[in-house]
């Protein structure tokens, strides 16, 4: 492919995985979220698969999650049945995973078309370059009304996030995108210390250690839960690299010294563009409130923190402790308990048993592809991490990023597995003989 095409290619894709990832709505198709269209798409590129191929066959890995996933919303309808609510708000959830799936292969197909073939660190590397671009262009947007006004003129924005003066992007804003920001910074991190094809590409090293940066400086001023992926990929950094013992593994060397470099240029730039842009400094300091809290008074605290503080509320029965409410604790369904926090809303909505099923089903997802990709198993395993610890925030999900998995063919999940190795050139190329989302397992 002329190199001039595979530019092209390449920024088409990288757009596409930003409409999968962080979903938004054109102002020309109101309505309608990139998702929806990516998972419309996707549902034709698996048809004209299915009929080219023949292959009818089901991912073993994928039906379970679905089985667990119809499980929760069967929970769900039971409580909306016995509490006679109508609030629906996850009762339809296999409904939603399918859609994150079909996004998921129509987003993946773009990756197989522009390299030929699909990446644990391909995905990750669009993931990490879609981040980073979205939080420069919000700090764009911010300090620019040209730019402000050309995206809002294409995509939609909601007038609230002009009304709370935070910074946003294109699909881009508040805690879901704190929670992505989370997974990506976790991501980066897995690929940097374990991926072999990173580690012999310096290019590559800065390119990520780049990302880690913006991301969790300018993630965290669009929304402090980043927070919570900036510790967990620091915490693999060192662990991986032997510096929690202060010790530097010889085969780590190299990525050291980038790193050391990326520092010694990186921390000086900040400092100096804080204390000479007030924006930014006030910008920077609600980003690391928590820590600007604990260097002045030895307490971790910030104003969510506190607004958090008063949002734990629990049931005051046992029929809604075990089957739940019916109600999710939003503004329009009780406004007298509403919460933010995860674990209060799933529990009001469908009890410790809803509970219980949505959160295996999260940690069967991680563990079925720790078992698939061995090399990234403390990555994924780490993902349960970032389930359990965000919903102290927020109720969100990131069965997101498992549908990009989901969505790899058998022979992609080898070379994967096998990290691209050199013993991967004896495989056939991939072809698309075989149909992402609907494979036989290995």
């Amino acid at each position: 492919m002329p190199r001039i095409n595979h530019i092209f290619m390449v920024l088409l894709t990288g757009l596409m995985m930003s409409f999968y990832f962080h979903p938004t709505e054109l102002r020309a198709l109101p309505g309608y979220n990139t998702k929806i269209m990516l998972a419309v798409f996707g549902v034709a590129m698996l048809i004209y698969n299915i009929i080219r191929t023949k292959d009818y066959s089901l991912s073993k890995g994928l039906l379970y999650s679905f089985m667990i996933a119809g499980a929760f919303s069967f929970v769900n309808y039971i409580s909306l049945i016995i509490n006679e609510s109508d609030d629906y708000s996850y009762a339809n959830y296999p409904i939603s995973a399918l859609t994150w799936i079909m996004g998921a292969y129509g987003a993946i197909s773009f990756i197989r078309w522009t390299h030929s073939k699909v990446t644990v660190e391909l995905v990750v590397r669009y993931l990490a370059g879609g981040a980073a671009f979205h939080c420069i262009l919000s700090q764009l947007i911010d300090r620019d009304d040209s730019i402000r006004n050309f995206v809002t003129s294409i995509f939609y924005i909601a007038d609230s996030m002009e009304e709370m003066q935070r910074l946003y992007s294109f699909g881009v804003g508040l805690d879901p995108s704190g929670v992505r920001f989370a997974v990506i910074l976790v991501l980066i991190a897995g690929v940097l210390t374990l991926s072999k094809i990173v580690k012999k590409n310096i290019g590559l090293m800065i390119f990520y250690f780049l990302c880690f940066a913006i991301i969790s400086v300018l993630g965290n001023i669009i929304s402090r839960t980043t927070t919570v992926g900036m510790g967990l990929g620091l915490f693999v950094f060192a662990i991986s690299t032997g510096l929690y013992k202060f010790v530097i593994k010889v085969s780590r060397i190299k990525i050291m010294r980038v790193f050391g470099i990326m520092l010694a240029i990186g921390i000086p730039i900040v400092v100096y563009y804080y204390n000479v842009n007030p924006s930014f400094q006030d910008q920077i300091e609600y980003g690391f409130e928590g820590f600007f809290s604990l260097f002045e008074s030895g307490e971790f605290q910030t104003s969510s923190t506190d607004e958090l503080s008063t949002m734990w509320v629990w049931p005051q029965d046992t029929q809604t402790w075990l089957i739940g409410s019916g109600l999710f604790l939003s503004k329009s369904s009780d406004f007298t308990y509403f919460s933010d926090i995860g674990y209060c809303r799933f529990i009001f909505y469908s009890g410790l048993i809803g509970f219980t099923v949505f959160g295996l089903y999260f940690v069967y997802n991680a563990i079925h592809f720790a078992t698939r990709y061995p090399r990234y198993r403390y990555i994924f395993f780490l993902m349960i991490v970032v389930t359990f610890v965000v919903w102290s925030k927020v109720a969100t999900d990131i069965f997101q990023l498992y549908a990009l998995f989901y969505a790899f063919t058998d022979e992609e999940e080898l070379y994967a597995s096998l990290d691209e190795e050199e013993d991967t050139k004896q495989l056939e190329p991939i072809e698309e003989e075989s149909n992402p989302a609907l494979m036989p397992q290995a």
